[in-house]
Protein backbone atom coordinates (compact mmCIF):
# COMPACT_ATOMS: atom_id res chain seq x y z
CA UNK A 1 0.00 0.00 0.00
CA UNK A 2 2.87 2.36 0.81
CA UNK A 3 4.59 1.61 -2.53
CA UNK A 4 1.32 2.13 -4.39
CA UNK A 5 0.68 5.42 -2.61
CA UNK A 6 4.21 6.62 -3.38
CA UNK A 7 3.83 5.66 -7.05
CA UNK A 8 0.53 7.55 -7.34
CA UNK A 9 1.98 10.60 -5.63
CA UNK A 10 5.01 10.50 -7.92
CA UNK A 11 2.75 10.45 -11.00
CA UNK A 12 0.60 13.27 -9.62
CA UNK A 13 3.59 15.42 -8.70
CA UNK A 14 5.17 14.84 -12.11
CA UNK A 15 1.91 15.78 -13.84
CA UNK A 16 1.51 18.91 -11.71
CA UNK A 17 5.13 19.89 -12.41
CA UNK A 18 4.65 19.38 -16.17
CA UNK A 19 1.42 21.38 -16.22
CA UNK A 20 3.07 24.16 -14.22
CA UNK A 21 5.99 24.30 -16.68
CA UNK A 22 3.60 24.38 -19.65
CA UNK A 23 1.53 27.18 -18.08
CA UNK A 24 4.69 29.10 -17.28
CA UNK A 25 5.92 28.76 -20.87
CA UNK A 26 2.52 29.82 -22.22
CA UNK A 27 2.54 32.85 -19.92
CA UNK A 28 6.00 33.86 -21.05
CA UNK A 29 5.03 33.34 -24.70
CA UNK A 30 1.94 35.50 -24.23
CA UNK A 31 4.05 38.17 -22.61
CA UNK A 32 6.52 38.00 -25.51
CA UNK A 33 3.62 38.39 -27.95
CA UNK A 34 2.50 41.54 -26.11
CA UNK A 35 6.05 42.90 -26.11
CA UNK A 36 6.44 42.15 -29.83
CA UNK A 37 3.09 43.85 -30.55
CA UNK A 38 4.03 47.09 -28.81
CA UNK A 39 7.57 46.99 -30.16
CA UNK A 40 6.14 46.80 -33.70
CA UNK A 41 3.71 49.59 -32.81
CA UNK A 42 6.65 51.73 -31.71
CA UNK A 43 8.28 51.06 -35.08
CA UNK A 44 5.12 52.21 -36.85
CA UNK A 45 5.02 55.44 -34.86
CA UNK A 46 8.66 56.11 -35.61
CA UNK A 47 7.97 55.54 -39.32
CA UNK A 48 5.05 57.98 -39.17
CA UNK A 49 7.39 60.49 -37.55
CA UNK A 50 9.82 60.05 -40.45
CA UNK A 51 7.03 60.71 -42.95
CA UNK A 52 6.00 63.78 -40.96
CA UNK A 53 9.59 65.05 -40.99
CA UNK A 54 9.80 64.43 -44.73
CA UNK A 55 6.60 66.40 -45.37
CA UNK A 56 7.80 69.36 -43.29
CA UNK A 57 11.25 69.29 -44.84
CA UNK A 58 9.74 69.28 -48.30
CA UNK A 59 7.62 72.28 -47.43
CA UNK A 60 10.54 74.20 -45.93
CA UNK A 61 12.68 73.70 -49.04
CA UNK A 62 9.85 74.42 -51.47
CA UNK A 63 9.89 70.88 -52.82
CA UNK A 64 6.89 69.05 -54.17
CA UNK A 65 3.73 70.24 -55.78
CA UNK A 66 2.46 71.62 -52.47
CA UNK A 67 5.62 73.27 -51.41
CA UNK A 68 4.73 76.71 -52.61
CA UNK A 69 6.63 78.96 -54.95
CA UNK A 70 10.23 77.83 -55.02
CA UNK A 71 11.46 81.14 -56.40
CA UNK A 72 10.57 83.05 -53.20
CA UNK A 73 12.05 80.44 -50.87
CA UNK A 74 15.70 81.00 -49.96
CA UNK A 75 16.03 77.29 -49.07
CA UNK A 76 14.74 76.10 -52.43
CA UNK A 77 17.09 73.50 -53.85
CA UNK A 78 19.29 73.48 -50.74
CA UNK A 79 18.75 69.74 -50.28
CA UNK A 80 18.85 67.45 -53.34
CA UNK A 81 15.67 65.47 -53.85
CA UNK A 82 17.52 62.16 -53.76
CA UNK A 83 18.95 63.06 -50.34
CA UNK A 84 15.61 64.29 -49.03
CA UNK A 85 13.95 61.00 -50.00
CA UNK A 86 16.39 59.18 -47.71
CA UNK A 87 14.38 60.56 -44.79
CA UNK A 88 11.67 57.99 -45.53
CA UNK A 89 13.11 55.33 -47.86
CA UNK A 90 16.20 54.38 -45.83
CA UNK A 91 15.51 51.14 -43.87
CA UNK A 92 15.61 51.38 -40.09
CA UNK A 93 16.39 48.61 -37.63
CA UNK A 94 16.61 48.34 -33.87
CA UNK A 95 18.97 47.75 -32.13
CA UNK A 96 21.10 50.07 -34.21
CA UNK A 97 23.78 48.05 -36.01
CA UNK A 98 27.48 48.77 -35.55
CA UNK A 99 29.08 49.51 -38.90
CA UNK A 100 32.67 48.47 -39.63
CA UNK A 101 33.94 52.05 -40.02
CA UNK A 102 32.56 53.23 -36.67
CA UNK A 103 34.89 54.32 -33.91
CA UNK A 104 34.90 52.77 -30.44
CA UNK A 105 33.22 55.89 -29.06
CA UNK A 106 30.36 55.58 -31.54
CA UNK A 107 29.94 51.89 -30.74
CA UNK A 108 29.78 52.70 -27.04
CA UNK A 109 27.16 55.38 -27.67
CA UNK A 110 25.00 52.91 -29.58
CA UNK A 111 25.35 50.32 -26.80
CA UNK A 112 24.47 52.92 -24.17
CA UNK A 113 21.44 54.07 -26.15
CA UNK A 114 20.21 50.48 -26.60
CA UNK A 115 20.62 49.78 -22.88
CA UNK A 116 18.87 53.00 -21.88
CA UNK A 117 15.91 52.42 -24.21
CA UNK A 118 14.81 49.38 -22.15
CA UNK A 119 13.29 47.80 -25.26
CA UNK A 120 13.53 44.04 -25.50
CA UNK A 121 13.80 42.30 -28.85
CA UNK A 122 14.49 43.75 -32.28
CA UNK A 123 12.54 45.12 -35.23
CA UNK A 124 12.97 46.34 -38.79
CA UNK A 125 10.93 49.15 -40.36
CA UNK A 126 10.73 49.62 -44.12
CA UNK A 127 8.80 52.39 -45.90
CA UNK A 128 7.99 51.69 -49.54
CA UNK A 129 6.62 53.84 -52.31
CA UNK A 130 3.20 52.67 -53.46
CA UNK A 131 3.17 54.98 -56.48
CA UNK A 132 6.17 53.14 -57.92
CA UNK A 133 3.94 50.14 -58.58
CA UNK A 134 1.27 49.44 -61.16
CA UNK A 135 -2.26 49.95 -59.85
CA UNK A 136 -4.26 46.76 -60.22
CA UNK A 137 -7.49 48.79 -60.16
CA UNK A 138 -6.33 50.94 -63.09
CA UNK A 139 -8.54 48.81 -65.37
CA UNK A 140 -11.48 50.67 -63.80
CA UNK A 141 -12.37 54.20 -64.85
CA UNK A 142 -13.16 55.39 -61.33
CA UNK A 143 -9.67 54.54 -60.10
CA UNK A 144 -7.66 56.79 -62.38
CA UNK A 145 -5.04 58.94 -60.73
CA UNK A 146 -6.21 62.38 -59.70
CA UNK A 147 -3.68 65.21 -59.64
CA UNK A 148 -3.42 67.33 -56.53
CA UNK A 149 -5.55 70.45 -56.65
CA UNK A 150 -3.84 73.78 -56.22
CA UNK A 151 -5.69 76.62 -54.54
CA UNK A 152 -4.95 79.97 -56.19
CA UNK A 153 -3.45 82.62 -53.94
CA UNK A 154 -5.72 85.56 -53.13
CA UNK A 155 -4.95 88.92 -54.63
CA UNK A 156 -3.13 91.50 -52.50
CA UNK A 157 -5.37 94.33 -53.66
CA UNK A 158 -9.01 94.00 -52.74
CA UNK A 159 -10.09 97.34 -54.26
CA UNK A 160 -9.06 96.65 -57.85
CA UNK A 161 -11.87 95.42 -60.05
CA UNK A 162 -11.67 91.88 -61.29
CA UNK A 163 -9.97 91.47 -64.60
CA UNK A 164 -12.15 90.80 -67.59
CA UNK A 165 -12.01 87.09 -68.30
CA UNK A 166 -10.78 86.12 -71.72
CA UNK A 167 -13.31 84.95 -74.23
CA UNK A 168 -14.18 81.35 -73.70
CA UNK A 169 -12.68 78.91 -76.15
CA UNK A 170 -14.02 75.44 -76.80
CA UNK A 171 -12.09 72.89 -74.78
CA UNK A 172 -9.88 70.52 -76.68
CA UNK A 173 -11.12 66.98 -76.98
CA UNK A 174 -9.26 65.05 -74.30
CA UNK A 175 -8.87 61.32 -74.87
CA UNK A 176 -11.40 59.42 -72.80
CA UNK A 177 -10.72 56.34 -70.70
CA UNK A 178 -10.37 53.20 -72.81
CA UNK A 179 -10.96 50.00 -70.78
CA UNK A 180 -9.58 47.83 -73.56
CA UNK A 181 -6.31 49.78 -73.56
CA UNK A 182 -6.22 49.61 -69.74
CA UNK A 183 -6.57 45.82 -69.77
CA UNK A 184 -3.91 45.54 -72.46
CA UNK A 185 -1.62 47.72 -70.34
CA UNK A 186 -2.07 45.33 -67.40
CA UNK A 187 -1.44 42.38 -69.70
CA UNK A 188 1.78 43.89 -71.05
CA UNK A 189 2.97 44.76 -67.56
CA UNK A 190 2.44 41.23 -66.25
CA UNK A 191 4.08 39.82 -69.35
CA UNK A 192 7.15 41.99 -68.76
CA UNK A 193 7.35 40.69 -65.18
CA UNK A 194 7.21 37.11 -66.41
CA UNK A 195 9.74 37.76 -69.15
CA UNK A 196 12.18 39.19 -66.65
CA UNK A 197 11.85 36.00 -64.58
CA UNK A 198 12.24 33.86 -67.73
CA UNK A 199 15.61 35.46 -68.42
CA UNK A 200 16.99 34.51 -65.01
CA UNK A 201 15.18 31.28 -64.02
CA UNK A 202 15.18 28.38 -66.49
CA UNK A 203 12.94 26.18 -64.31
CA UNK A 204 10.33 28.94 -64.08
CA UNK A 205 10.54 29.45 -67.85
CA UNK A 206 9.92 25.76 -68.56
CA UNK A 207 6.94 25.62 -66.20
CA UNK A 208 5.17 28.83 -67.30
CA UNK A 209 6.24 29.24 -70.90
CA UNK A 210 2.79 28.20 -72.15
CA UNK A 211 0.87 30.03 -69.44
CA UNK A 212 -2.30 31.72 -70.76
CA UNK A 213 -1.92 35.25 -69.51
CA UNK A 214 -4.97 36.41 -71.48
CA UNK A 215 -7.22 34.21 -69.34
CA UNK A 216 -5.68 35.62 -66.16
CA UNK A 217 -6.36 39.21 -67.25
CA UNK A 218 -9.94 38.24 -68.13
CA UNK A 219 -10.42 36.71 -64.69
CA UNK A 220 -9.00 39.84 -63.03
CA UNK A 221 -11.33 42.05 -65.08
CA UNK A 222 -14.30 39.81 -64.22
CA UNK A 223 -13.43 40.04 -60.54
CA UNK A 224 -13.15 43.84 -60.44
CA UNK A 225 -15.24 45.26 -63.30
CA UNK A 226 -19.00 44.91 -63.05
CA UNK A 227 -19.53 45.99 -66.66
CA UNK A 228 -16.96 43.61 -68.19
CA UNK A 229 -18.39 40.84 -70.38
CA UNK A 230 -16.32 37.97 -71.79
CA UNK A 231 -16.69 34.39 -72.94
CA UNK A 232 -14.27 33.17 -70.24
CA UNK A 233 -16.14 32.62 -66.96
CA UNK A 234 -15.01 31.55 -63.51
CA UNK A 235 -15.04 27.78 -62.90
CA UNK A 236 -17.98 26.62 -60.80
CA UNK A 237 -15.80 25.00 -58.12
CA UNK A 238 -14.07 28.26 -57.05
CA UNK A 239 -15.17 31.46 -55.35
CA UNK A 240 -17.23 33.46 -57.81
CA UNK A 241 -16.17 37.04 -58.72
CA UNK A 242 -17.39 39.81 -56.45
CA UNK A 243 -17.57 42.33 -59.37
CA UNK A 244 -15.99 45.11 -57.31
CA UNK A 245 -12.53 46.74 -57.08
CA UNK A 246 -9.66 45.02 -55.33
CA UNK A 247 -9.20 46.19 -51.75
CA UNK A 248 -6.24 43.93 -50.93
CA UNK A 249 -3.52 42.21 -52.90
CA UNK A 250 -4.40 38.94 -51.16
CA UNK A 251 -7.57 38.78 -53.26
CA UNK A 252 -5.38 37.58 -56.11
CA UNK A 253 -5.25 34.21 -54.36
CA UNK A 254 -8.92 33.81 -55.37
CA UNK A 255 -8.22 34.35 -59.08
CA UNK A 256 -8.19 31.08 -61.07
CA UNK A 257 -4.92 29.88 -62.69
CA UNK A 258 -2.86 32.14 -60.38
CA UNK A 259 -0.71 29.97 -58.11
CA UNK A 260 1.64 31.00 -55.29
CA UNK A 261 4.72 31.38 -57.52
CA UNK A 262 2.95 33.80 -59.84
CA UNK A 263 1.41 35.63 -56.89
CA UNK A 264 4.83 36.20 -55.34
CA UNK A 265 6.09 37.44 -58.70
CA UNK A 266 3.22 39.83 -59.43
CA UNK A 267 2.46 41.12 -55.93
CA UNK A 268 5.81 42.94 -55.61
CA UNK A 269 5.02 45.09 -58.64
CA UNK A 270 1.30 45.70 -58.07
CA UNK A 271 -0.71 47.79 -55.65
CA UNK A 272 -4.38 48.39 -54.93
CA UNK A 273 -3.86 51.76 -53.24
CA UNK A 274 -5.54 54.68 -54.98
CA UNK A 275 -2.37 56.49 -55.95
CA UNK A 276 -2.32 59.83 -57.81
CA UNK A 277 -0.22 58.22 -60.54
CA UNK A 278 3.03 56.38 -61.16
CA UNK A 279 6.05 58.02 -59.55
CA UNK A 280 8.75 58.26 -62.22
CA UNK A 281 11.39 58.84 -59.53
CA UNK A 282 10.75 55.54 -57.73
CA UNK A 283 9.36 53.18 -60.38
CA UNK A 284 11.28 50.03 -61.32
CA UNK A 285 12.31 48.63 -64.69
CA UNK A 286 9.15 46.54 -65.24
CA UNK A 287 6.96 49.60 -64.72
CA UNK A 288 9.11 51.67 -67.09
CA UNK A 289 8.91 49.01 -69.80
CA UNK A 290 5.15 48.92 -69.34
CA UNK A 291 4.92 52.70 -69.76
CA UNK A 292 7.41 53.04 -72.64
CA UNK A 293 7.55 49.71 -74.51
CA UNK A 294 9.66 51.36 -77.25
CA UNK A 295 12.72 51.38 -74.95
CA UNK A 296 15.22 48.57 -75.43
CA UNK A 297 17.17 46.82 -72.68
CA UNK A 298 20.21 49.11 -72.89
CA UNK A 299 18.09 52.27 -72.83
CA UNK A 300 16.24 51.05 -69.73
CA UNK A 301 19.51 50.33 -67.95
CA UNK A 302 20.87 53.75 -68.93
CA UNK A 303 17.71 55.43 -67.64
CA UNK A 304 18.10 54.01 -64.15
CA UNK A 305 21.83 54.70 -64.18
CA UNK A 306 21.06 58.35 -64.91
CA UNK A 307 18.15 58.74 -62.48
CA UNK A 308 19.76 56.94 -59.54
CA UNK A 309 23.17 58.57 -59.83
CA UNK A 310 24.59 58.98 -56.32
CA UNK A 311 26.90 61.88 -57.21
CA UNK A 312 24.41 64.11 -59.07
CA UNK A 313 20.75 64.76 -58.32
CA UNK A 314 19.13 63.64 -61.58
CA UNK A 315 15.68 63.00 -60.18
CA UNK A 316 12.91 64.51 -62.29
CA UNK A 317 11.46 67.72 -60.87
CA UNK A 318 8.59 67.94 -63.39
CA UNK A 319 6.84 65.55 -65.72
CA UNK A 320 8.16 67.52 -68.69
CA UNK A 321 11.72 66.72 -67.59
CA UNK A 322 10.93 63.02 -67.92
CA UNK A 323 9.52 63.42 -71.42
CA UNK A 324 12.49 65.56 -72.46
CA UNK A 325 14.82 62.77 -71.36
CA UNK A 326 12.76 60.14 -73.21
CA UNK A 327 12.72 62.22 -76.39
CA UNK A 328 16.49 62.74 -76.35
CA UNK A 329 17.66 59.29 -75.26
CA UNK A 330 15.22 56.79 -76.77
CA UNK A 331 16.09 55.98 -80.36
CA UNK A 332 12.47 55.27 -81.32
CA UNK A 333 11.54 58.89 -80.51
CA UNK A 334 14.57 60.70 -81.89
CA UNK A 335 13.54 59.99 -85.47
CA UNK A 336 9.87 60.82 -84.93
CA UNK A 337 9.06 63.23 -82.09
CA UNK A 338 5.31 62.84 -82.71
CA UNK A 339 5.45 59.37 -81.21
CA UNK A 340 5.89 60.96 -77.78
CA UNK A 341 2.45 62.58 -78.11
CA UNK A 342 1.06 59.20 -79.14
CA UNK A 343 2.49 57.60 -76.00
CA UNK A 344 1.08 60.41 -73.84
CA UNK A 345 -2.36 59.94 -75.39
CA UNK A 346 -2.14 56.21 -74.79
CA UNK A 347 -1.32 56.73 -71.11
CA UNK A 348 -4.30 59.04 -70.75
CA UNK A 349 -6.60 56.50 -72.36
CA UNK A 350 -5.30 53.86 -69.95
CA UNK A 351 -5.94 56.16 -66.98
CA UNK A 352 -2.25 56.53 -66.10
CA UNK A 353 -0.72 59.75 -64.81
CA UNK A 354 2.91 60.46 -63.98
CA UNK A 355 3.95 62.15 -60.75
CA UNK A 356 7.31 63.17 -59.31
CA UNK A 357 6.47 63.42 -55.58
CA UNK A 358 5.49 60.52 -53.38
CA UNK A 359 2.29 60.76 -51.34
CA UNK A 360 1.34 57.08 -50.89
CA UNK A 361 3.46 54.89 -48.61
CA UNK A 362 3.40 51.39 -47.21
CA UNK A 363 5.04 50.84 -43.81
CA UNK A 364 6.13 47.29 -42.96
CA UNK A 365 7.41 46.67 -39.43
CA UNK A 366 8.43 43.23 -38.15
CA UNK A 367 9.25 42.89 -34.46
CA UNK A 368 10.79 39.83 -32.78
CA UNK A 369 10.98 39.15 -29.04
CA UNK A 370 12.51 35.74 -28.31
CA UNK A 371 10.31 33.40 -30.42
CA UNK A 372 7.38 35.80 -30.80
CA UNK A 373 7.05 37.64 -34.11
CA UNK A 374 4.55 40.38 -34.91
CA UNK A 375 4.21 42.21 -38.23
CA UNK A 376 2.40 45.50 -38.93
CA UNK A 377 1.50 46.66 -42.44
CA UNK A 378 0.22 50.24 -42.70
CA UNK A 379 -0.79 52.22 -45.79
CA UNK A 380 -0.39 55.97 -45.27
CA UNK A 381 -1.23 59.04 -47.37
CA UNK A 382 0.34 62.48 -47.10
CA UNK A 383 -2.71 64.74 -47.12
CA UNK A 384 -0.83 68.01 -46.57
CA UNK A 385 2.38 69.53 -45.40
CA UNK A 386 1.39 69.15 -41.77
CA UNK A 387 2.91 72.51 -40.82
CA UNK A 388 -0.35 74.48 -40.70
CA UNK A 389 -2.26 73.98 -37.45
CA UNK A 390 -5.91 73.05 -37.55
CA UNK A 391 -6.80 75.88 -35.19
CA UNK A 392 -6.55 79.66 -35.22
CA UNK A 393 -4.34 81.67 -32.93
CA UNK A 394 -5.64 84.70 -31.01
CA UNK A 395 -5.97 87.76 -33.22
CA UNK A 396 -6.06 85.81 -36.45
CA UNK A 397 -8.90 85.69 -38.92
CA UNK A 398 -11.39 82.96 -38.01
CA UNK A 399 -11.44 79.99 -40.33
CA UNK A 400 -14.51 79.29 -42.41
CA UNK A 401 -14.38 75.61 -41.34
CA UNK A 402 -16.61 74.59 -38.43
CA UNK A 403 -14.61 74.56 -35.22
CA UNK A 404 -14.74 72.03 -32.41
CA UNK A 405 -17.36 73.04 -29.82
CA UNK A 406 -15.81 74.31 -26.58
CA UNK A 407 -15.72 72.06 -23.57
CA UNK A 408 -18.42 72.64 -20.97
CA UNK A 409 -17.77 73.43 -17.34
CA UNK A 410 -16.18 76.28 -15.43
CA UNK A 411 -12.67 77.14 -16.51
CA UNK A 412 -12.68 74.64 -19.37
CA UNK A 413 -10.36 75.53 -22.22
CA UNK A 414 -10.32 74.18 -25.73
CA UNK A 415 -7.16 72.22 -26.50
CA UNK A 416 -6.00 72.86 -30.06
CA UNK A 417 -5.20 69.77 -32.10
CA UNK A 418 -2.54 70.29 -34.79
CA UNK A 419 -2.92 68.75 -38.20
CA UNK A 420 -0.58 65.78 -38.56
CA UNK A 421 -0.76 65.82 -42.35
CA UNK A 422 -0.94 62.00 -42.39
CA UNK A 423 -3.87 59.70 -42.96
CA UNK A 424 -3.76 55.96 -42.23
CA UNK A 425 -5.87 54.33 -44.91
CA UNK A 426 -5.51 50.69 -43.91
CA UNK A 427 -3.62 48.69 -41.31
CA UNK A 428 -3.36 45.02 -40.54
CA UNK A 429 -1.50 43.03 -37.90
CA UNK A 430 -0.02 39.67 -38.84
Amino acid sequence: MVMAAVSVLAIVVTEFSYIAQVNERMAYDSMDQVKAHYLAKAGVKLSLLRLKAYAQLRQMTGGGSSGGAAGSNPLAGAIPKSVMDKVWNFPFMYPLPSLPDMTMGQRDQIAEFTKGSSLEGKYTAVIQSESSKFNLNSILQGFQGTPASVTPAPSNSSSSPPATPPPSTPPSAAPSFDPVAARKSLHDYLQDLMQGRFDTDDDFAREYRDYKLDDLVNYIALWADRSYVTNVNFPEDVVQPKRAPFYSMTELHLIPTLDDDLYNLFSDGLTVARTPGININTMQDATLRGLIPQMNKDEVAEFFKFRDDTTVDNTFKKETDFWDYITKNVSAFRSDANQVNTVKTGLTQRGIRLVVDETEFKITVQATVNQAVRTFEVWVTLIGTGATPAFTTPGSTPSSKPSTPPLSGPGAQQTPVPDSGLRINFMRVL
